[in-house]
């Protein structure tokens, strides 16, 4: 039973024709500070298996009959450098 009060007609996804399999994102960090702790350093990767995922798919382009999709972020790579002075 769905009841909705609303000005203007509502189309609900009442069709779950949307999934995916489960997934798995792997990201790492790693980071060195000497003794110190003046500077530090830190390599990291994000889905560094560049695990392809959609993060969400709307349904209000569903209504309109252009089903919205978003996708996962691809793998990304970096370094940080951080200087206390």
């Amino acid at each position: 039973d769905l009841q909705t009060t609303a000005r203007g007609a509502i189309v609900a996804d009442l069709i779950q024709d949307e999934s995916q399999d489960a997934y798995g994102l792997l990201n790492l960090r790693v980071r060195y500070i000497p003794d110190s702790g003046a500077w530090g350093v830190e390599a990291f990767g994000e889905n560094v298996l560049d695990e392809e995922y959609i993060k969400d798919a709307g349904n209000t382009g569903d209504g309109l009959g252009m089903p919205t999709f978003i996708a996962g972020r691809p793998a990304s790579y970096g370094l940080v450098f951080k200087l206390k002075l």
